[in-house]
C-alpha cells in the first residue's frame, strides 16, 4: 500500500498539481497529463479552462 501512496504522490507532482507537460488529447477538447512507473499508469484528464470537469485513472 506505501508503494502505491508512494506513487500516487509522484504522479500527482508530475502532472497537473505540478503543471506537467500535457499529451496528445484523448477526447476532442480535452487537457490529458500521464505518468507512469513499472506497471503503474496515472492518468489525468480535463475539459475547460477556468470551469472545468476532470477525472484521475489509476
Amino acid at each position: 500500500m506505501v508503494e502505491l501512496v508512494d506513487f500516487l504522490l509522484a504522479a500527482k507532482k508530475a502532472t497537473y498539481a505540478g503543471k506537467g507537460p500535457e499529451r496528445s488529447p484523448s477526447r476532442p477538447a480535452s487537457h490529458d497529463l500521464a505518468f507512469e512507473r513499472g506497471n503503474l499508469k496515472y492518468m489525468d484528464t480535463y475539459l475547460g479552462s477556468e470551469s472545468f470537469a476532470g477525472e484521475e485513472a489509476l
